[in-house]
């Protein structure tokens, strides 16, 4: 941000403006969604995490036999309900995500959750467990 200030009613003022940058720094966030249902709609579709001023940043979400279903270390890469994003959906059950990062001043973040969403009658139901 940029802030010139100019006194043009002060008669002993200089003509030229006063500049001076002003850095804004935010703190580093990582929001994980806690609904998601893959079902077209376009409502929640996607497992999407939000972050800000992040450095580093994993994501790997597992079936409840373990079996690695998608990673990314990409914040804009969502997972859409496929293995890897690609191909058929994957079957009703339970599902674990593991999100680590670092904020560009050196914290570190991890979220881990379960949860579990059923097809009944085209319709998902979702439940999170944190």
């Amino acid at each position: 941000i940029k802030l010139v200030a100019l006194n043009k009613k002060a008669p002993n003022c200089p003509t030229n403006p006063y500049t001076e940058n002003i850095f804004v720094h935010y703190e580093s966030v990582i929001e994980v969604p806690n609904i998601f249902t893959p079902n077209g709609d376009g409502y929640n579709d996607v497992f999407r995490v939000k972050a800000k001023e992040i450095a580093t940043y994993r994501c790997v979400i597992y079936n409840r036999w373990g079996n690695k279903v998608f990673e990314t270390d990409k914040v804009e890469e969502n997972w859409n309900g496929k293995k890897m994003n690609e191909g058929a959906d994957l079957s009703s059950g339970a599902y674990y995500y593991v999100i680590t990062g670092t904020g560009k001043k050196g914290q570190e973040f991890e979220f881990k959750g379960v949860w579990y969403f059923q097809i009944l009658a085209g319709l998902y139901i979702c439940f999170f467990m944190e």
